[in-house]
């Protein structure tokens, strides 16, 4: 046994996570002013809220969120495994509006977070966003400074 390779990317180091006031400082550092800024709000919101993968949320369509009890989201892993994953009411209502928002009807197969072309997020936008709030949010929580 003592001759079996440790499993490829085992870190030694443990992983660094948010604790609830830093989720705090990122999410009171978003404008909700603005139509991004609602959106960005709702995305941190139900990121924070499930623990999915960037993936997993960005692949979210209008008709894999249920909004009314039980409040749950559907979600699409790797293989194309699917799994419902319970929602607070909070961020049901945060979801709502954001499929609200739009004063034309969105079709139920429409992704549920877009960028400002109307095209998908991409988790590379998601990361982009994800630094700047975190900026934003470290004077009223310097300890994500380290993480």
């Amino acid at each position: 046994m003592l001759g079996l390779p440790f499993k490829r990317g085992a870190r030694s180091a443990p992983i660094a996570y948010f604790e609830s006031d830093e989720v705090d400082a990122v999410l009171n550092s978003i404008d909700r002013t603005t139509d991004s800024g609602r959106r960005d709000y709702a995305l941190f919101a139900l990121m924070f809220n499930t623990g999915a993968r960037v993936q997993e949320v960005l692949d979210l369509q209008v008709r894999d969120v249920r909004t009314e009890p039980p409040h749950q989201v559907r979600l699409r892993g790797k293989g194309g495994k699917i799994r419902l994953c319970p929602i607070w009411p909070h961020t049901a209502v945060l979801l709502r509006e954001l499929t609200q928002q739009s004063a034309q009807t969105i079709a139920p197969e429409a992704f549920l977070f877009t960028n400002r072309h109307g095209a998908k997020l991409t988790r590379f936008g998601v990361r982009y966003l994800l630094k700047k709030y975190v900026a934003a949010g470290t004077p009223v929580a310097n300890t994500m400074r380290e993480k």
